[in-house]
């Protein structure tokens, strides 16, 4: 389990006002804790922010890579993506993000530790898209920091869950 990661709250109020801000503010914190710098319009710009779309998965392994982290990106196909998707898939692949197949949760999970946070999509309750770093598993739990929860069961987390 992760500990020492940054409040979802310590953001700056520039992401934290954005319409859908889940997937910017996730990046400020793992770039925060990992003692990277940068601007809110900065990390806006990097992550292909929209008001429409908010942030793609893959948009936020390229904003990561771009500020200097590792990143390993694990998700299913999709079947059809967005043009800025596929304009990302191609830099993502340039810049050196690693892509693999999606894994499951136990086996995402055990890649959390001090120098790697996994970073998942899942729906929430009202069926929107929401964005959060996974620090772990406690006991039958996932620890999802940048929720209402804080904690979700794995089970419900696994059906939730866009892989």
């Amino acid at each position: 389990m992760i500990r020492g990661f940054p409040s979802y709250w310590d953001a700056p109020h520039q992401l934290l006002d954005l319409d859908g801000s889940c997937g910017v503010v996730t990046a400020w914190g793992v770039l925060k804790y990992f003692r990277k710098r940068t601007s809110a319009s900065r990390l806006i710009a990097a992550s292909r922010y929209s008001k429409k779309h908010g942030t793609l998965m893959i948009a936020l392994a390229v904003a990561l890579r771009e500020h200097g982290l590792s990143v390993s990106f694990y998700a299913e196909p999709d079947p059809n993506p967005q043009f800025v998707e596929k304009q990302c898939l191609r830099i993502a692949k340039r810049i050196g993000v690693e892509i693999h197949p999606a894994i499951n949760v136990n086996a995402l999970a055990s890649k959390a530790n001090a120098k790697s946070i996994p970073v998942v999509i899942y729906d929430t309750e009202e069926g929107e898209a929401h964005i959060t770093p996974l620090l772990g598993i406690e006991g039958t739990k996932v620890v999802l920091p940048f929720t209402s929860e804080r904690f979700m069961s794995i089970r419900l987390f696994n059906r939730r869950w866009r892989a």
